[in-house]
């Protein structure tokens, strides 16, 4: 287990650090005088993927705690002041089995706490669930509570401009373990994506962007990759977008789909783009734009291969990818409107 112990100006984070280890976690401003403030200023955000705890509790541990934390700072939230939840739901604990992988689930989340730097300040856990001998899934919910400096400059999906430029933060991977793609086609894929082992500094760039009012809107990449990313940064707006998808060594489907952590998109101002690019350096990469057409548009290249990657782009009525999220890849029952 592990224990949070609030002193003076900050979060002692104890127990699952290592025997004897104490991590100092500046969160000052939860405390005194500004607790109220700190609280109005903060967005609880979740992070889940059981479909990868089928093949590694360990890595679904970690994933879960990338995505809640890139939710976090998709709308503004300091990826230094995060404090996190857990939330397990699991089987009978006294079956080999099942114990084991609870236990490579918590040895994740003690894993993430180091990476990430946040303490886990409380959670619950429902046990035993199980029917004629039939388990749940082992599954891990994560909550990130945060602090956004300034409402002022927070974000969300839905803040994107006609003209603005998309960027993508975060690079492809071809493992399709445990994603919706893989789940949806029954591809078999088993490889998961793999956990970043230094998360916090695209964040802290993302952050510095957003708080320096230069992005109009965000996106985390997690269930069905960055084509439905995109897709919902554009449902939500109700504008077109044009992205050259990067393949980066990759076929279409997998750089379209693929779930591997650490990404956002980004929306801009043009007038920013240099701005931007500053700001986020090596991390990130400008993909596309925001257009006034009607439809979402995926041009597929692959910058190692040149002109000759060039293919077909997909593309997907704006109206069709609205129709679906509201009501269903079969459209809407008679009488219904969107």
């Amino acid at each position: 287990d592990h224990a949070a112990i609030l002193l003076p100006g900050g979060f002692s984070y104890g127990d699952a650090l290592g025997a004897g280890g104490r991590l100092a976690l500046e969160l000052r401003t939860w405390f005194a005088d500004e607790l109220a403030a700190a609280a109005e200023a903060s967005r609880p955000m979740l992070g889940i993927c059981p479909s990868v705890g089928r093949h590694d509790p360990h890595a679904m541990a970690l994933l879960a705690m990338d995505e809640a934390v890139r939710n976090l700072v998709a709308v503004g939230g300091d990826p230094d002041q995060v404090a996190v939840l857990d939330n397990f739901c699991w089987g009978d604990p006294t079956k080999p089995d099942r114990l084991g992988s609870l236990v490579r689930a918590v040895q994740g989340c003690t894993d993430g706490a180091r990476t990430y730097r946040m303490p886990f300040i409380s959670g619950k856990d429902s046990l035993f669930n199980e029917f004629d001998g039939e388990a749940i899934p082992g599954t891990l919910l994560i909550s990130a509570l945060g602090l956004v400096p300034d409402l002022r400059r927070a974000v969300d999906s839905a803040g994107m401009q006609i003209g603005d430029d998309l960027w993508l933060v975060g690079a492809n991977e071809g493992a399709l373990g445990g994603s919706l793609a893989s789940d949806l086609f029954d591809l078999g894929a088993t490889r998961v994506p793999t956990p970043l082992d230094d998360p916090l500094p695209r964040y802290r760039a993302i952050h510095a962007a957003i708080c320096d009012g230069k992005v109009t809107a965000a996106h985390d990449c997690s269930e069905g990759g960055l084509a439905v990313a995109v897709s919902e940064m554009a449902i939500a707006a109700r504008l077109g977008v044009s992205v050259e998808v990067p393949l980066d060594g990759l076929d279409p489907f997998t750089a379209l789909v693929n779930e591997a952590p650490g990404r956002l998109v980004l929306s801009a101002a043009p007038e920013h783009r240099d701005a931007v690019g500053a700001f986020l350096g090596d991390h990130g990469r400008r993909i596309g734009e925001v257009t006034a057409g009607d439809d979402i548009v995926f041009h597929l290249f692959d910058p190692a291969q040149g002109e000759d990657s060039n293919r077909e782009p997909i593309r997907v009525p704006l109206a069709d990818a609205v129709s679906a999220s509201t009501h269903g890849p079969s459209g809407p029952t008679k009488g219904a409107t969107a």
